[in-house]
């Protein structure tokens, strides 16, 4: 039941990141264009502020969907080092940047490996 549970919860993550990525490019895509279009046939720029709300609304809306998709995926996610998790296999070296900007230098098992 769980394997059903996490793999369907994995497709749903994949979707949901591809509709984030959509909603991002297209509000990206459509700021370049008007922005484009404010700068050669708007003579006082009042229009300028528009294009910078409204980019912002397509960038809220898509990272609103990667905050779902990321919740979803702590879902799943088992505790401990049980094994690899979906972000791992991603990300594998994250949790050693992470290590590396609090500590400010190499922890000491990433400092024995090399």
């Amino acid at each position: 039941m769980r394997e059903w549970l996490v793999l369907a919860t994995n497709v749903a993550v994949d979707a949901i990141d591809w509709l984030a990525l959509v909603l991002i490019v297209v509000g990206a895509i459509e700021a370049f264009f008007q922005g484009l279009w404010t700068m050669f046939a708007s003579r006082d720029g009042h229009y300028e502020r528009e294009v910078w709300l409204r980019l912002g609304r397509w960038l809220v809306a898509g990272l609103t969907f990667q905050l779902a998709a990321d919740v979803l995926e702590t879902a799943i996610t088992t505790s401990g080092r049980g094994g690899a998790t979906r972000g791992d296999r991603r990300y594998p070296h994250l949790p050693q940047l992470f290590s590396r900007a609090r500590l400010g230098r190499d922890p000491p098992e990433i400092g024995a490996k090399q």
